[in-house]
């Protein structure tokens, strides 16, 4: 359970260490698409609102977040 409070302030440093190209890299590949329930998604949402993070990284994880938002739809609803 330690990976996902991690990754957001992970990815966020891997894009002002190495630039644009590797957050998004970062946010396509090790974003934590496993953890689909309500504290993921409340955190992934609370991360987007606060940190400062290149717009590649901030349009990534966005597009993260609504495929998650749709899992737990599906879920709610199975």
């Amino acid at each position: 359970g330690e990976y996902v409070p991690r990754f957001y302030p992970a990815a966020v440093a891997l894009g002002d260490r190495r630039g644009a190209a590797m957050s998004e890299a970062a946010g396509s590949r090790a974003f934590p698409a496993h953890a689909v329930d309500d504290a993921s998604l409340a955190l992934g949402e609370t991360h987007l609102r606060e940190d400062r993070m290149t717009p590649a990284l901030h349009r990534k994880l966005a597009d993260q977040l609504d495929d998650l938002r749709r899992a737990l739809r599906v879920r709610g609803n199975g």
